[in-house]
């Protein structure tokens, strides 16, 4: 994710979020960036939707729902 994934954590930073809450929504990002072996500015809501059904498979419920958290964020502030 690079430079996106810098931008990311700023931002993060500058909405005062928990440390934990940050560490979780960037781990998601960079989860998505590998599961497609893309950057996220390359993908689209097919993509998301696919990234998520295999979280929801592995992961639970929570882990899910930080990372559609995570994953708003990554496209509502990018």
């Amino acid at each position: 994710m690079g430079k996106l994934y810098q931008k990311m954590e700023r931002d993060l930073n500058l909405k005062n979020l928990a440390p934990r809450t940050r560490s979780r929504y960037l781990n998601c990002c960079q989860r998505f960036a590998a599961f497609h072996m893309r950057s996220p500015v390359q993908m689209g809501i097919e993509e998301i939707k696919e990234f998520l059904e295999r979280v929801l498979e592995t992961s639970s419920v929570e882990q899910l729902k930080m990372c559609v958290a995570g994953l708003k964020f990554l496209y509502g502030q990018h």
